[in-house]
């Protein structure tokens, strides 16, 4: 059994670690120490017998907007409800702050849908530049 908490210093390896595994992938975004360290306090961790098995981050930009990053479960976590249960929490904290809306940029609608997120924008797309 697993369980949700807010995140702490001591995480901050772990976190870094789960991000970028999946930034190698090209699955989410790369994030580094410095600036996961600088949202920290937005950071939940799903926890196993001690062990960070999944972490995610609800960035509140203001009361209009708040964005979902960051959502990693490692492999062999998957598939048991892990990401559910941290969009769950993530929408929790949304509406406790009365943030108007939130969103995700995803190649997984499918569990985002099941709690209510739909596509707003017909036909336009996230777009990216690294300057």
């Amino acid at each position: 059994m697993y369980k949700i908490r807010e995140a702490s210093g001591e995480d901050l390896s772990s976190i870094f670690s789960l991000i970028n595994k999946q930034a190698h992938n090209g699955k989410i975004l790369k994030r580094s120490r410095k600036e996961i360290k600088k949202v920290l306090r937005s950071f939940f961790v799903a926890e196993q017998d001690g062990v960070i098995v999944a972490c995610g981050a609800i960035e509140i930009y203001n009361k209009k907007l708040a964005e979902i990053r960051s959502l990693v479960v490692t492999s062999t976590h998957q598939r048991k409800g892990i990401a559910r249960a941290l969009i769950k929490r993530f929408i929790q904290v949304a509406k406790k702050k009365r943030v108007y809306e939130v969103l995700t940029i995803t190649d997984r609608d499918d569990v985002f849908v099941s709690h209510g997120f739909s596509q707003q924008l017909q036909g336009q797309k996230a777009l990216f530049l690294r300057p």
